[in-house]
């Protein structure tokens, strides 16, 4: 069961900093230090190659003579662009073709987008003459997510190395607390080499296998 920052948070003030009531350390107090603790430890997950992304999908639209496309708001990396006609069937997606520049294709003589580049966090397609319908699938970037405290914890088994960082910076940074601190980050450290190690054992027991995929010819988007 997932847990919320409010659990790291309860277990920071009553565990680590002997304020059960929050009467000092309250959600407002600890929230920017659990979002540093939060992002810190995903890099440090990434660094080990255990993800802290999950691959999703949207449908996205772009209107005739457009060639920009507004990514979702939670985009980490984009992978894969699908177009269609707009209303058409799952049948009907097309991949297109990433291309590291633009090809500044401005004359709306096509009807097909084509082609999509990644750049400053938009995507620059083909310009077309009609209405399109644009499936993406990318990886989310879920260390996002924390922005209160009934915000999701989205990664497994991190309640206890989050919250003694949190609680090494609270008592750092806050109350001046020095050997508290430093008894916090010895836990801490503790916790996250027993997170590391747990997730190298797991990658190495999982055996990669390619997604089954049933394609229409001439199509590469995957029918659900």
């Amino acid at each position: 069961m997932a847990a919320n920052a409010s659990d790291v948070m309860d277990r920071v003030a009553s565990v680590c900093l002997n304020d059960p009531n929050k009467n000092t350390y309250d959600y407002v107090v600890q929230l920017p230090h659990l979002k540093a603790a939060w992002e810190e430890l995903a890099q440090v997950l990434t660094s080990i190659n255990i993800p802290v992304v999950k691959e999703v999908s949207t449908t996205l639209y772009v209107l005739a003579g457009s060639h920009i496309i507004q990514p979702p708001a939670d985009i980490f990396i984009p992978l894969t662009l699908y177009e269609r006609s707009t209303g058409a069937t799952d049948n009907d997606w097309t991949k297109m073709k990433e291309l590291p520049w633009d090809r500044k294709r401005v004359a709306a003589d096509h009807s097909t987008l084509d082609y999509w580049v990644w750049r400053e966090n938009i995507f620059e397609v083909g310009v077309c003459n009609v209405d399109r319908e644009v499936y993406c699938e990318y990886w989310k970037d879920i260390t996002l997510q924390i922005a209160d405290e009934d915000s999701s914890i989205t990664m497994p088994n991190v309640v206890n190395a989050l919250a003694f960082r949190t609680g090494e910076l609270c008592a750092r940074y806050m109350g001046s607390n020095t050997e508290r601190a430093d008894s916090l980050a010895r836990d801490y450290n503790t916790a996250k080499d027993l997170l590391t190690t747990i997730g190298v054992k797991k990658n190495q027991s999982i055996v990669q296998r390619r997604r089954p995929y049933r394609m229409r010819k001439n199509s590469a988007f995957p029918r659900h």
